[in-house]
Order: C-alpha cells, then structure tokens, then sequence
C-alpha cells in the first residue's frame, strides 16, 4: 500500500539565495521514482510563499512572520484536505528551526510520524546560544518530533547528550546532484598532464561571510597571481559581498561567474583544480560531494560534518578564520602533485551518489512507517 509523506521544503525560493535545502529537495521531487517504485509518495509543500530580499534567512522580519502565518495556515488547509501518512520537514538551525517547528501543531504529532531532517550539523549553531531560542527549541524538538533526520555521527552523539532518545535519531548523509555527468580516472589524469603553470581554485556558495567569502578574497590578495586563481560563483548575500566584487573585478587573480548551475555550473567544476570552502557554519555541503564527482581535491573548515568526510587523502581541513593556516594549505596545492588526492576524490564520490542516498532514506522510511 502506497504511503503518502508530505515533503515540507523551501522549493521556490523566490528571490532569495537557492541553497543546498532547495537543491536537495528539488532534486528528491524530480528523482521520486524509486520512491514510487517502493510505495512511497513524496507530495512537494513549499513553505516559502512570501517575496523576500537575499540574506533575510533565519532574521527577525515582518515579512518572515508573514511567510509563517501563510505556511501555517496552508499546512492547515493542507493536511484537512488530504491524507498522509507521514510529514518530512526540511530545515536548518536556529530561528528557521524554531519557525519550521512552531508551524506544526502538537496534534499533528499525534496523528502523523513526523521526521525532521536538520540539514545542518553544528548543535550550538542548531540550538543558538540565546537561552529563550534554544529552549523553545529543544522542547518542540522532544514534544512535536518523532524521528530526527541528522546529516552527521557527531550530531546524533550530541543529541544523545542533550536528552534526546537514541531511537529516535537516524543519521544520513548526503548526495550530490544526480544529474551531473559521469567523471572517469581518465578525464582526471588527462587533466592532470597538462603542465599549468598556474591553478585554479573555485568556490561556490552564498558570498556571504558564513561562507568565508570574505577570508578567501583576503587570502587570494596575497597569493601569487601568476601561481593561482580563484573562480567565484554564487550571488552577493549582502552589500559587503557586492562592494567587494566592485573591488576586485580589474584582479586577474579573481574571476567572477555568477550564480551557476546546470552547465554552466558543471564547467565550473571542469576548469578548476581545486575546489575551496572555508565556512564558519555548514551543515555537510553538497557542493564538496559534487567536487568529489570531479576529482576535486577539497580544503575545507572543521565545522558541521565537514571532518566527518575529509581525510588527508581528499582534502584539507583548516580552522575557521585563520587565514595563514589557509593560506599555507593553498601554497601547498599550488606546488604538490595531487593526482593521487584527486583520485581517491573520485572514488569517494561513490560513497554520496543519489541511488546510495535514496535506498538509504527508504530504509529509514520503511523502518518508521
């Protein structure tokens, strides 16, 4: 008997940033067919219904509160009007947390399992550290949530130290897009025997400063520009972000895409080397498991489940915000031969498909239900 889950997710963001929740519930909805195949039915719910300007995520805004009582109301309508089995919210952490889960009624507990997949892995940035967020927090947790979806092994163990019940956490990692194409071991030594003088690193996400965006352009400034370059590709998060795109356009060690996906967003993986993401928050970022599909080498932050994933053989994990440790990781690229690393990024890439993904979540699913 087919089991109908109704999928809670931001997917038309309207004229804010697309980010990896959008990405990764777009990407379920379009590839359901597995589900379908094994009796289960995702039915897409956007819960973002109001315009709203880039970089108002997780803010105290009237137009955020609006957005709520819209998403509220219709989940009402929703939920009178049909039957499901099952609800799956997709969210993040703190004041978006706490708003995903003031929208769902302690009634619905009752009469729906309720799964909450937390695409994020850090629980001070989860829970925040403002007593009265975190205890709300915490306590709609415990009263309105039966199965927690986490992204991490650490997460689950820190949740199990905050009182939350074993049982109840289930951890699943991510995938990358399931459209991109195949990459094999002779794409990567091809690429590899070109003798380049110069290498080029890419980043994609928010320009924001949780992104480390900031600390990057930093660090480039004081790179050799005939030894490297920086791709960047995503869309400024606030003014800082386009003031310093302003200041760096005539840099030749920086060039500037845009927001990328599809193609053009796949060529960006093709024309890099390596690809760099120093953040102050992440969940597990899907744009490091595409890197890997490309052979990527990864230098990365301890934050969320980044360390979880990267290992000395695929990458290199700094501290966020120190700016000579990254700057000395990005020296040692430039001069190492990493063909090895980039192989052994292929092969883990393996790991993050979306068919190991999806048999894994069905397990999950069927397990619960």
């Amino acid at each position: 008997m087919m089991k109908k889950i109704l999928f809670v997710a931001p997917l038309d963001t309207k004229d804010r940033f697309k980010g990896g929740i959008t990405s990764f519930a777009e990407a379920i909805i379009k590839n359901k067919s597995f589900f379908n195949e094994n009796f289960i039915d995702f039915v897409p719910f956007n819960n973002c219904i109001i315009n709203r300007r880039p970089g108002t995520n997780g803010k105290f805004s009237l137009l955020n509160f609006l957005n709520y009582f819209e998403t509220k109301k219709k989940l009402k309508k929703e939920l009178k009007n049909n039957k499901y089995d099952a609800i799956y919210i997709n969210s993040s952490y703190g004041i978006s947390l706490l708003k995903d889960l003031m929208t769902i009624k302690r009634t619905y507990a009752k009469e729906y399992h309720i799964f909450l997949h937390i695409h994020f892995a850090d629980l001070t940035s989860i829970f925040t550290k403002k007593k009265i967020v975190r205890s709300l927090i915490k306590k709609q947790l415990k009263t309105k949530i039966t199965t927690i979806i986490s992204l991490s092994t650490i997460l689950k163990n820190d949740l199990i130290k905050e009182g939350y019940k074993k049982e109840t956490i289930v951890v699943l990692y991510n995938f990358f897009d399931p459209t991109l194409p195949r990459i094999d071991e002779s794409f990567i030594r091809s690429k590899y025997c070109q003798k380049k003088e110069r290498k080029t690193f890419l980043f994609v996400g928010s320009l924001d400063k949780r992104k480390g965006f900031y600390d990057l352009i930093k660090v480039f400034k004081r790179i050799d520009g005939t030894k490297a370059k920086l791709i960047i590709c995503g869309k400024p998060n606030d003014s800082k972000s386009k003031d310093l795109l302003n200041a760096i356009k005539n840099n030749d060690i920086f060039e500037y895409r845009g927001y990328v996906e599809g193609k053009t967003k796949i060529q960006a993986f093709k024309d890099a080397d390596f690809f760099i993401l120093p953040s102050y928050a992440e969940g597990l970022p899907i744009t490091i498991l595409e890197a890997f599909r490309f052979g990527l080498p990864v230098i990365s932050t301890h934050v969320g489940a980044i360390p979880e994933i990267i290992n000395n053989n695929i990458g290199a994990i700094v501290f966020p915000g120190n700016l000579v440790e990254l700057k000395n990781v990005i020296g040692q690229y430039i001069n190492q031969d990493t063909l090895n690393i980039s192989l052994n990024c292929l092969k883990e890439s393996e790991k993050y498909t979306y068919n190991t993904f999806s048999k894994n979540l069905l397990n999950i699913i069927k397990s619960k239900l």
